[in-house]
């Protein structure tokens, strides 16, 4: 008779004659919706007083000089340059093409070619944003060209070339959300990235907005179409980029900051600034630097 218990208790997927199952309920994970960038943190107002930014007395770069010493890279054979991996127009991976693509991804090819006579003679190394000056002190790349604005408090830690971009700080809103200006997000959350001109723009011009930063400016894109943030604010040629990948954000004619990008170098490599400054000169007097802006921003200008 209890075999026959037991077989029936089996039948009825009952647990009778074997240990008691596990209760312990697992924490069900985030709604995709909640869930927060990898290394995403939202700072809350006040939190951080915010540091004046001096653009107005710059340092001047290194003159041009296209045979500056620079025999480690030759003998190299290749510049190994940190930049984006996802700023669309500026640098990107084309998953197409399989190659990084924009703007900058140009540019250092442009100064491969005045370097190795091959403006393929590039390693790219992804850098995320607060890593932009870490990279060069360590030597882990020869220069950065990824959207680094030129401000005096930078010329103390690395070298900059002349400026190769001109920009403005704005916002850039979804469609409908009501947003017109600065004024409109004074208590809402803004995101932007860490360590940029645009979180400190944030922190001054809305110190009652909650600021949600992030180590990629892809990832303020994925925080607006989830609601997370109400608001980005950033550079002008950044919020194009990502207006091109979704026609619902809208890009606030509001200027909150003028800036200037440059190649950055480690203070100890003038002879590299030197050669960048070289090919700077040379493209804008070829037409190159006119053909390549019309080729990312040409129908985008702000």
């Amino acid at each position: 008779m209890r075999i026959f218990l037991c077989l029936a208790a089996v039948l009825l997927g009952l647990t009778a004659c074997s240990s008691p199952p596990d209760t312990t309920e697992e924490t069900p994970p985030a709604p995709l919706h909640k869930q927060l960038p990898l290394g995403a943190a939202f700072e809350e107002p006040g939190a951080v007083e915010p540091h004046e930014i001096d653009t107005d007395h710059l340092l001047p770069s290194q003159p041009a000089d296209p045979y500056a010493p620079i025999d480690s890279i030759i003998r190299r054979g290749r510049l190994v340059v940190g930049v984006d991996q996802s700023q669309y127009l500026l640098s990107f991976r084309d998953p197409a093409l399989g190659e990084q693509r924009g703007f900058e991804v140009d540019l250092a090819h442009e100064i491969a070619r005045d370097i190795f006579h091959n403006p393929k003679a590039v390693e790219f190394r992804y850098v995320d944003s607060a890593d932009r000056t870490s990279v060069l002190q360590n030597n882990t790349v020869d220069l950065v060209i990824r959207t680094v604005s030129i401000t005096r408090d930078r010329q103390e830690k690395v070298l900059f070339s002349e400026p190769y971009l001109w920009t403005n700080t704005r916002l850039a809103a979804l469609r409908g959300s009501g947003i017109s200006s600065i004024a409109d997000v004074s208590t809402e959350t803004l995101c932007t990235t860490g360590n940029s001109i645009a979180l400190e723009e944030a922190r001054r011009r809305a110190p009652g907005a909650r600021k949600l930063v992030v180590r990629n400016w892809s990832d303020c894109l994925l925080a607006l179409q989830q609601h997370q943030a109400d608001a980005i604010i950033g550079d002008d040629r950044i919020l194009a980029g990502i207006q091109a990948q979704d026609p619902y954000v809208v890009v606030l004619s509001e200027s909150l900051h003028h800036d200037q990008y440059g190649v950055s170098a480690a203070l100890s490599n003038e002879s590299i600034i030197r050669r960048v400054n070289a090919t700077l000169a040379r493209i804008h007097a070829d037409g190159t630097w006119d053909r390549m802006y019309t080729t990312w921003f040409g129908s985008r200008e702000s």
